[in-house]
């Protein structure tokens, strides 16, 4: 089972690995499935809940991008194994 069923993220991850790089995705939960509230879903466009978030999201990209990324000595250019 899943708890959140998003966009796909292919091939652009699958195109990264192929070529050794780090690869990370971020997803922001816009609307619940159909069922799963009491009315129809709202059609608030993603841009908007952005904005409304728009701190939150700031400061995990500063979080994330502040690291130093040691992107010389990490394992993601090992990640693709052939059989």
């Amino acid at each position: 089972g899943a708890d959140v069923v998003g966009m796909t993220s292919v091939p652009e991850v699958v195109l990264a690995k192929e070529l050794g790089l780090c690869y990370a995705s971020v997803g922001f939960v816009v609307n619940m499935a159909t069922g799963m509230e009491s009315g129809p879903i709202q059609l608030e466009s993603s841009g908007d809940i952005l904005v409304r978030n728009k701190e939150k999201v700031n400061r995990m990209f500063f979080d994330i991008f502040s690291k130093t990324l040691d992107q010389q000595n990490c394992r993601c250019a090992d990640s693709i194994v052939c059989l």
